[in-house]
């Protein structure tokens, strides 16, 4: 038990990854067992905290897909797919990127994210649009996007393009998510 508790205080880990641990350093499986339940109890290790923590921590991060983000929580986090498939849902909403599909709505919304701070509060805000979880990741997104295509100003408008869309493609971004992010960008 000390040992896992010497564990969560790096970082959360997920119940199945701790007993994994518990199991390599020698212990019996069902006394590995029994301190995750115990964990458990005390709320020291839980599953959907955590996974709700992963998704927030990759997409802040690294502006990674939401599959990419899932792929990546089951296989080397060991978190159960289903937990990971709700935390997901929940950050980025059934159709997460489905707003990008209007680019002309989104080059308002981007000319407000050019605004200095100071000015800001004077610039009218999308309240029923920032409800939605959907329209926050997409704007994200675009804003992360904006951001990289700003490092390639000077150069020909074709490579430009090849590197937003390798980005975009790194992090796990299907074809229809690079290509939105394109038109709206006038890319």
């Amino acid at each position: 038990m000390n040992y896992s508790v010497w564990y969560l205080g790096a970082r959360q880990r997920s119940a199945a990854w701790m007993e994994r641990r518990l199991v390599e350093r020698g212990h019996a499986r069902d006394v590995a067992q029994r301190a995750v339940r115990r964990l458990e109890e005390l709320d020291l290790l839980n599953d959907e905290a955590y996974a709700e923590n992963f998704v927030r921590s990759k997409w802040r991060q690294s502006l990674w897909a939401p599959r990419r983000i899932a792929d990546r929580a089951v296989r080397q986090e060991l978190l159960a797919r289903a937990v990971v498939d709700e935390a997901t849902d929940k950050y980025f909403g059934a159709r997460p990127f489905e707003s990008l599909s209007h680019p002309e709505s989104w080059r308002e919304v981007l000319q407000e994210a050019r605004v200095p701070a100071s000015v800001a509060p004077l610039v009218p805000h999308h309240a029923e649009d920032e409800q939605d979880v959907g329209f926050s990741r997409s704007r994200e997104l675009l804003e992360g996007a904006q951001a990289r295509a700003r490092l390639t100003g000077g150069m020909a408008r074709d490579t430009r393009r090849r590197r937003l869309a390798s980005w975009l493609q790194a992090r796990g971004h299907d074809w229809g998510v690079v290509s939105a992010v394109m038109r709206v960008l006038d890319l």
